[in-house]
């Protein structure tokens, strides 16, 4: 975490650490909420551990992306700046069992 104004946004990342990416969503030119509506969506059809890129210009993504991530459990891999556009790397995390007596009634 950074320290000062801006501890709240992650640092960026090392390329070389970066996974690659198995799904791209370009959220170009969108600002909150819709490349976090976008993310939410492309995630529920990926397959866990899969990993999603989604790059955006909207910086206010820098502070939606981890925080989305830490409401529903995916992990925020960081992220990279490049020409302008930011890279961010979420993976799919495997859905948590409910504790035993909390399962849900269908």
């Amino acid at each position: 975490m950074q320290r000062g104004s801006d501890a709240l946004a992650p640092f960026e990342a090392d390329k070389s650490i970066l996974p690659a990416s198995d799904h791209p969503l370009d959220t170009v030119g969108l600002y909150c909420p819709v490349p976090i509506i976008k993310t939410n969506a492309r995630i529920r059809a990926m397959r866990e551990g899969q990993v999603l890129e989604v790059i955006s210009d909207d910086r206010v993504i820098l502070l939606d992306m981890p925080a989305w991530c830490r409401s529903t459990g995916n992990e925020f891999l960081g992220y990279r700046e490049d020409a302008g556009e930011i890279h961010l790397f979420v993976r799919k995390q495997a859905k948590k069992a409910l504790p035993s007596g909390h399962e849900k009634e269908r």
